[in-house]
């Protein structure tokens, strides 16, 4: 790869190979992990085309049908009950999002 990933690249290199890139497959990790990406990314001037920050926003926690809003990780192990499958949920998620904001979907038009 002649470039860096976007989220949509990594996210399919940490799903495959977690070890690789977090000391633990746990959600906690994921979000710093990502949160050091995307500062990284910004300053070197990449901007975030995936949705990310809608996605760990209103998206989520409407999929989740969750309320109170304690951070994207609680939603997603309240959803599941153990941080090994909530970290598989999360890019189970993470794929119907972009599948249902990706271009020409009729979800995605406003």
């Amino acid at each position: 790869m002649d470039r860096a990933p976007n989220l949509d690249e990594l996210f399919g290199m940490i799903e495959k190979r977690p070890q690789t890139f977090l000391r633990n497959a746990s959600l906690w990790e994921l979000e710093l992990f990502v949160n050091g990406f995307n500062f990284h990314s910004y300053a070197i001037g990449l901007a975030d085309d995936t949705g990310y920050s809608a996605f760990v926003g209103d998206w989520l926690y409407e999929r989740l049908g969750v309320v109170d809003r304690r951070g994207w990780q609680a939603a997603i192990l309240d959803a599941t009950g153990s941080e090994a499958e909530a970290f598989d949920k999360f890019f189970e998620l993470w794929r119907e999002y972009r599948a249902a904001t990706a271009p020409g979907t009729p979800s995605s038009r406003s």
